[in-house]
């Protein structure tokens, strides 16, 4: 999976070389198969190593800041 900056360059590779199978090795899954997709999404970022960074910035019209 791609890291760091993102752009057009990056999307493409990711986008060229992507496989289902390799997305799905990076999910955690239940036990005995599923997907939890708020934990996948969510809870095992909250647990990880940058769970004190900031996830989600939304920047306004009036360029206010809400985190």
């Amino acid at each position: 999976m791609v890291q760091g900056k993102h752009g057009l360059a990056e999307y493409d590779r990711a986008r060229s070389t992507f496989t289902w199978s390799e997305a799905r090795a990076e999910l955690s899954g239940l036990p005995g198969g599923g997907l939890n997709m708020a934990h996948e999404a969510v809870d095992r970022h909250a647990s990880a190593a940058n769970a004190d960074k900031i996830a989600l910035q939304c920047v306004a019209r009036d360029s206010s800041v809400s985190r």
